[in-house]
């Protein structure tokens, strides 16, 4: 009898295990796939802002020795467009260009030494319609977009590529 009472107990505790574990199964696994869908959208979430910055590069990777830099002689001044407090702002500034002197761009619009001196109204032009679309505040918040839209705009006005970077020496805002 003793035998048969000791079965029975470990009948019972292997049942109270099968419905233990079922609970287990129905409670526990789907609260952790919940929590696991939790991290996983975390962790895209961070990938995706360390790689957004990464697609932000104006300047192309370039040679230092291919580069080559014209430099607009004169100071220039550029009114900016009004901003919030109303009043009229003045953006100057020493302009430089760098292209790169390997670029098929380059070499077919027979450029040498870097003198876009016949081109040198066009730049202009080109430049202060970029930068007069800018408030002060945008300016001095993000002078980064300001090198992208010059850069962008220059690179529309030739159809190529070759120029790298917009360089603002000695800049004034008034």
């Amino acid at each position: 009898m003793k035998k048969n009472l000791i079965t029975l107990i470990i009948l019972v505790l292997c049942l109270a295990n099968v419905a233990l574990t079922a609970v287990m199964a129905f409670m526990i696994i789907p609260q952790s796939q919940q929590a696991n869908t939790l991290i996983t959208k975390v962790v895209e979430a961070i990938d995706l802002e360390m790689e957004s910055g990464a697609d932000i590069d104006t300047s192309q990777a370039v040679n230092i020795a291919d580069l080559k830099t014209y430099a607009i002689e004169d100071q220039q001044t550029i009114s900016l467009k009004k901003g919030d407090d109303g009043e009229q702002h003045m953006f100057v500034t020493n302009i430089s260009i760098s292209m790169d002197s390997t670029n098929e761009g380059y070499t077919e619009l027979g450029i040498s030494e870097g003198n876009l001196d016949a081109y040198q109204q066009q730049i202009l032009g080109k430049l202060t319609d970029v930068i007069s679309s800018f408030t002060v505040t945008e300016i001095q918040n993000d002078m980064d977009e300001v090198k992208a839209q010059c850069i962008a705009a220059l690179q529309q006005l030739f159809g190529s590529t070759f120029i790298t970077d917009v360089i603002f020496t000695g800049t004034i805002i008034q």
